[in-house]
């Protein structure tokens, strides 16, 4: 799903399983124009056994 423009999928009665902010202001202090840099790295945060467990509550 992508949101933009304060968008949001809960507003939908959708439950998002993960997600991240790519928008400038989520990163550019930390990694200026990096923004590639920031998704790689984004992938260590994850908190993959939160997600599972979403995604088994989800039915998926």
């Amino acid at each position: 799903v992508q949101g933009h423009d304060a968008g949001t999928p809960v507003k939908d009665s959708k439950a998002p399983l993960m997600n991240i902010d790519v928008w400038e202001h989520a990163y550019y202090i930390d990694y200026r124009n990096a923004r590639a840099q920031y998704v790689k790295n984004y992938w260590n945060l994850v908190n993959w056994d939160f997600v599972n467990k979403k995604v088994a509550a989800a039915g998926l």
